[in-house]
C-alpha cells in the first residue's frame, strides 16, 4: 500500500502570513525536519474523511477560541506602530518585541490545553481523535497536556 506523506510545519506561530507561507514552502519544496517541517504518514485512520476535511472543520472553532488573543496581539502591534516615534528599523524591532511579549505571556500551557480540550470535546469525532492521538505525538509532545488524556467513545 502506498503511503501518503503529509507535511506539517512545527514550531511556528499558529497564525500569520509567515506561518502560512512557511507551510506552503514546505509542501512545495518537500523539505524535511531540518527545515522546520515534519513528515507524517497517514494510512486510512481518517477514512472516509481526509486531513483537509478535518482541518477545514476545525479551523473555525479554533479561530473562535483564540480570537481574543489574536485581537490583543493585533491591538498591541497597531498601538505600538501609532505611538512609537523611533526610526523605521528601531520602531519595527521595538514593536515586534512588544507584540512577541504579549503573545508569549498569553500562550501558556494552560491556554493551549484549554483550547485543545474545548476543540476535542466539542468538535472532534471519536475516529478523528483516535487518529490524532496516534499521529500527533510524531509532530509534538502531547504528554504534558491534559488534553491528550481525553477519552472519546
Amino acid at each position: 500500500m502506498r503511503k501518503t506523506g503529509v507535511f506539517i510545519c512545527v514550531g511556528l506561530a499558529p497564525f500569520g502570513e509567515y506561518a502560512v507561507a512557511r507551510r506552503l514552502w514546505c509542501l512545495r519544496t518537500l523539505r524535511s525536519c531540518a527545515f522546520g517541517c515534519s513528515v507524517i504518514y497517514l494510512t486510512n485512520c481518517l477514512s472516509p474523511d481526509s486531513l483537509d476535511t478535518v482541518v477545514t472543520k476545525l479551523v473555525p472553532p479554533i479561530t473562535n477560541y483564540t480570537a481574543t488573543l489574536v485581537k490583543k496581539v493585533k491591538t498591541t502591534l497597531s498601538d505600538c506602530k501609532k505611538t512609537n516615534t523611533q526610526t523605521a528599523d528601531a520602531k519595527q524591532e521595538t514593536c515586534l518585541q512588544k507584540t512577541y511579549g504579549v503573545a508569549k505571556a498569553a500562550i501558556t500551557l494552560t491556554y493551549v490545553d484549554n483550547t485543545c480540550k474545548k476543540t476535542v470535546n466539542q468538535h472532534v469525532s471519536s475516529a478523528w481523535w483516535t487518529c490524532g492521538k496516534k499521529y500527533i505525538p510524531s509532530v509534538l509532545k502531547m504528554d504534558k497536556y491534559n488534553c491528550s488524556k481525553i477519552v472519546k467513545a
